[in-house]
């Protein structure tokens, strides 16, 4: 996994960001909202691209976080420690990034996240609602001056049962 962070880039920039990051002549870098089909909005999208790059972009006014990673989904969030108390925000990220994993983002109910293993202000492994069967998802804590930011990678299932879903 490549984790790239960055200072203040404006809202929207997530597409040129992770063009620079991939540093791929024949990647093609977008946006498709998967409930609205717009381009202009929702995950950023990486293909053409060997092997396989799922990606995710979190934006702070201060700070941006890039994440790439070959190994399956992941979702990332950043907030600034100034916005609220830390344990709070140590919770709010690790939902959100693991929503983003799952690849529904905040359609899905950020109530529904539930905590198996560590804690919020760490690391720690998350049971996300999906269609069929539970995500399981894997958060790590981030470290950004001035910030709450946390990283997530669905895992491959725990139980029998249980898969890892495909993204795109």
């Amino acid at each position: 996994m490549r984790i790239v962070v960055l200072g203040a880039t404006p809202q929207g920039s997530g597409v040129a960001l992770v063009r620079d990051a991939l540093a791929s002549p024949v990647a093609r870098v977008t946006r498709l909202c998967p409930r609205c089909g717009s381009s202009r909005h929702g995950p950023v999208i990486a293909t053409g691209v060997t092997p396989r790059h799922w990606v995710s972009v979190s934006h702070s006014p201060q700070a941006t976080v890039v994440v790439l990673d070959t190994a399956g989904p992941v979702g990332v969030d950043i907030e600034p420690l100034d916005r609220a108390d830390a344990a709070v925000l140590g919770q709010w990220t690790a939902t959100e990034a693991a929503l983003k994993a799952t690849g529904r983002g905040l359609a899905d109910d950020p109530d529904s996240v539930r905590l198996l293993e560590g804690d919020w202000a760490g690391d720690c492994l998350l049971e996300v609602p999906g269609p069929a069967t539970p995500y399981r998802v894997r958060v790590t804590r981030v470290d950004v001056a001035g910030h709450a930011a946390r990283v997530a990678q669905l895992i491959p299932a725990l139980a029998a049962g249980r898969h890892t879903p495909r993204s795109g």
